[in-house]
């Protein structure tokens, strides 16, 4: 039983009376068993609707569902005036799930994308998108099968991605818009087409979006999140997550994410505008980003064995860059190279290193597991965040390393770590891609 949300009403039961005579002649003395008696029903009825009222105030809360968490606790009012406050009127628990699945490969190479599943217009046509953290949403326009795709030997990596999400038909609700998109500051146009309004569908949720529809493009279709742009301002289209809440699906643009890079499973799910309470265990903390959205405090470092009680490698990354950045579209933990160095001794290597790409990387034996006592700490000061190296362990295809030789031309055997380094982040420490998320919120 909980305790209550709202004021409970507390009754006074005391009475006062004067000793006087009364217009038929009797004292109070003479008056006392009529007194008494009514002095004992008006209790008796007190007590009873305090008991009624005490029970509705301690009854189950689980439906009455509010914009922010409420803490349960029993308050008795100070004054009369506090009983006049309105009971709060239930209000529908909205929430949006997104289940996610991984895809593998790609024309040869390693794509370790997270994608969900959304039905477009009133015909539900079934798409499979990409998650980003940017605002836009494009999809491929079904035209562009032919005039984009015909020629496969020219566009065959940008196709191979529209087969895996699917072609998009237009049913003439374009806005007329042009609509391009460039990565970072390139002259080049990664995406070309036109702005369309459509529903987008989703476990039952329906929400206005307005998304581009690529004629020519040369990255895979996705579904913008929001959570890492501040130019949605200035766009001529909104994020999935700000229509969810401009049109009431959602209290509030909060997103959880949970078990979407899982190695072991299938997939996982986001859940936006909500947690599910299910997957928390222990203390719950608010993390206040530093600048951009996904900017965090550079954490320190350790490499630890024998379950932290020997330490491998510790190190804390100069002011100069002073800010970590959390991507969940990103496939990796992005680590400084020394970082990375300090683990290459307790993973075991299925073949030599022989090619530059390939040192930024670890790969070992699928079969073989690595100590579970070994594992990589980032310690942002309120909390430690510990991720064993055998739970970054990801199957990767042989036909990824094809360029490498002979050797392990064929080898099925491999498998390679969602964790890489690199020297040239800019303006970040460190990456927290999906494993990192995926260990912070399971």
């Amino acid at each position: 039983m909980r305790p209550c949300t709202y004021v409970c009403p507390v009754f006074n039961n005391s009475f006062r009376y004067r000793i006087s005579t009364t217009s038929l002649g009797m004292t109070t003395k003479q008056r006392f068993p009529y007194l008494a008696l009514a002095i004992a029903r008006l209790i008796t009825i007190s007590i009873t609707l305090s008991l009624l009222v005490s029970a509705w105030c301690f009854s189950d809360l689980d439906d009455f569902n509010t914009v922010r968490p409420t803490s349960f606790h029993w308050q008795k009012p100070r004054n009369i005036a506090s009983l006049k406050q309105p009971r709060q009127v239930p209000i529908e628990q909205k929430h949006v799930i997104l289940p996610t699945f991984r895809n593998y490969t790609e024309d040869g190479e390693l794509d370790l994308a997270v994608y969900t599943r959304l039905n477009f217009g009133p015909d539900s046509q079934p798409l499979n998108l990409g998650l980003s953290a940017r605002h836009e949403t494009w999809v491929p326009d079904i035209e562009s099968k032919e005039r984009f795709c015909g020629d496969q030997s020219v566009n065959t990596k940008t196709c191979n991605l529209a087969r895996i999400s699917g072609y998009y038909s237009p049913n003439g609700n374009s806005t007329n818009i042009p609509f391009t998109l460039r990565s970072g500051s390139s002259a080049s146009d990664l995406i070309r087409g036109y702005f369309y309004d459509d529903v987008v569908t989703t476990n039952g949720v329906s929400v206005n979006l307005r998304f581009g529809v690529g004629d020519t493009w040369d990255v895979p279709p996705f579904l913008g999140l929001g959570i890492a742009t501040s130019r949605e301002n200035v766009s001529s289209s909104m994020s999935y997550t700000a229509a969810l809440v401009e049109q009431g699906k959602i209290f509030e643009p909060y997103i959880s994410f949970y078990d979407i890079r899982n190695p072991r499973g299938t997939g996982g799910q986001i859940v936006i505008g909500g947690v599910d309470r299910k997957k928390l265990y222990g203390g719950f903390t608010y993390w206040k980003g530093i600048g951009a959205p996904g900017e965090v405090p550079t954490p320190k470092i350790k490499v630890v064995a024998n379950d932290g009680f020997e330490e491998l490698y510790h190190k804390f990354v100069q002011p100069k860059k002073a800010a970590a950045l959390i991507s969940p579209g990103t496939p990796f933990i992005v680590v400084p190279s020394d970082v990375l160095e300090s683990l290459r001794f307790a993973v075991p290597i299925a073949f030599p290193i022989g090619s530059s790409d390939i040192k930024n990387y670890l790969y070992t034996t699928c079969d073989g597991t690595i100590d579970p006592s070994i594992a990589i700490e980032f310690d942002f000061q309120t909390v430690v965040i510990r991720i064993p190296l055998e739970d970054l362990k990801t199957v990767a295809p042989p036909r990824v390393y094809s360029s490498l030789g002979g050797i392990v031309a064929n080898y099925s055997n491999i498998c390679i770590l969602s964790i890489s380094s690199t020297d040239d982040i800019k303006g970040y420490s460190f990456i927290l891609g999906g494993p990192f998320l995926r260990k912070v919120s399971t």
